[in-house]
């Protein structure tokens, strides 16, 4: 494909890190996996990353990115958790997400990461 995995940094709420692999038009390949860290076992998004990585690894979920992530709350009944990552180069990327709890029973439902 020509492109390779770039480290993309930590999840310090979450207790996980990434590697991406970018591809086109803002679309990416993204391997979480769990740090050895308490919020690995205290948030949804750890949780289902330890779950997975507890069962051998492999697809988790997918991902549906969008501009207003109110209307995704609205429709869930339930308010989106904030999420931040540091890349190697110490920019801190910030975000919201909904819909983590849904991948852990089925991972054919996506969850959804909103602009902070």
């Amino acid at each position: 494909m020509g492109a390779a995995f770039v480290d993309g940094g930590i999840h310090p709420r979450f207790g996980t890190r990434n590697l991406i692999l970018p591809l086109n038009n803002d679309i990416y390949i993204d391997i979480v996996c769990p740090l050895d860290h308490p919020d690995a076992e205290e948030s949804a998004f750890g949780k289902a990353v330890t779950k997975r990585a507890n069962e051998g690894g492999g697809w988790m979920s997918w991902v549906v990115a969008t501009n207003d992530i109110s209307p995704v709350e609205s429709r869930l009944g339930r308010s989106s958790v904030e999420g931040s990552r540091k890349r190697p180069d110490r920019t801190e990327l910030k975000w919201k997400q909904i819909g983590v709890l849904g991948t852990i029973e089925d991972s054919q439902l996506p969850f959804f990461p909103g602009a902070f």
